[in-house]
């Protein structure tokens, strides 16, 4: 197989689940951005992985300037990885501002998430 070639095979990317990878992903994003908390939430948060699906992270960083370029960074960080990945990012202020919104992407990461990464010095959920 080639380097860097994606092969998706009954649920498998590169032999691998989304959820086999999500580690490595995880790992990087800590390493590279030192977060607060990564949440993961979506179909695969939820055990409904389908051959559709990617793995979504809330990534809640202690502040943010620009949530769109910080998305980008981190998916530039991550963009060796052989799986589709969609990055929320977002900080304490705006969870508590905007946290509860009805629909809100947000919102559902927030309720609906697991946490799979938490700062060491963070003792709950912001």
């Amino acid at each position: 197989m080639a380097q860097g070639r994606v092969v998706f095979i009954n649920g498998r990317y590169n032999e691998r689940t989304l959820l086999e990878w999500l580690p490595g992903v995880v790992a990087r994003i800590v390493q590279r951005f030192s977060p607060l908390q990564v949440i993961l939430f979506g179909s695969l948060a939820k055990g409904q992985e389908t051959p559709h699906s990617d793995i979504d992270l809330l990534v809640v960083l202690p502040h943010v300037e620009n949530k769109r370029q910080t998305a980008i960074e981190i998916g530039v960080a991550i963009a060796d990885f052989p799986v589709p990945v969609d990055i929320i990012v977002t900080d304490p202020k705006e969870i508590a501002s905007r946290g509860n919104e009805p629909g809100s992407v947000l919102k559902a990461a927030l309720t609906e998430g697991r946490l799979v990464y938490e700062h060491a010095e963070r003792h709950q959920p912001v």
